[in-house]
């Protein structure tokens, strides 16, 4: 960077560089793969942009302390310098202090949401193959016990194996058991 004339310039210099600087750091997250762990992959890279951010306006400040310092007065320059930074230092402590806590606070609310979505898509699944099951009880009810007069399993009569009624498979025409199916199969 070249040195600025005037305090306008610097901060015009400043603003360009730091638009330059978000476009970047967008880029950076968007550049996060799919796959698994995507979430704390683009955590990960956010944290960087973040730290990113906050050096180069520490330097922004440190450039205009610079700049400002020899127009304050001769001689006393470097102690109002050491008590200026010293106060940022402590501002920047704190404002970094603050973002590491919400970024901790949504580190945990993130957690909390994806274990929460996670139980969900258990329960759809749960739900979704009762309601299968419930489909095939209706298609294939229970088979009645046969009369206490007919003796055997009643493998081997015409047509199928002939358990305890008609195999509605087979009336659809998609039994895939065939003649060892329990079922009767008479057109």
């Amino acid at each position: 960077m070249a040195p600025a004339a005037t305090k306008e310039e610097l901060e015009e210099c400043h603003a360009r560089e730091e638009a330059e600087l978000e476009a970047k750091g967008r880029a950076h997250v968007d550049a996060v793969p799919a796959g698994k762990g995507k979430l704390a992959k683009i955590e990960a890279a956010q944290r960087e942009v973040d730290q990113w951010i906050f050096e180069m306006r520490e330097r922004h400040s440190e450039e205009l302390d610079q700049f400002l310092a020899p127009s304050e007065g001769a001689g006393g320059d470097e102690v109002p310098e050491v008590a200026v930074s010293a106060k940022e230092k402590k501002a920047a402590a704190a404002a970094a202090a603050a973002a590491a806590a919400a970024d901790e606070a949504e580190r945990a609310r993130l957690k909390k949401e994806k274990s929460r979505l996670k139980k969900e898509a258990i329960k759809q699944k749960e739900r979704e193959h009762e309601a299968e099951l419930e489909k095939e009880r209706r298609l294939n009810p229970p088979v009645p016990e046969p009369p206490a007069a007919t003796s055997g399993k009643g493998y081997g009569k015409e047509g199928g194996g002939g358990g305890g009624g008609m195999c509605r498979q087979f009336q659809a025409g998609n039994c895939n058991y065939g003649d060892n199916c329990r079922f009767t199969h008479t057109k």
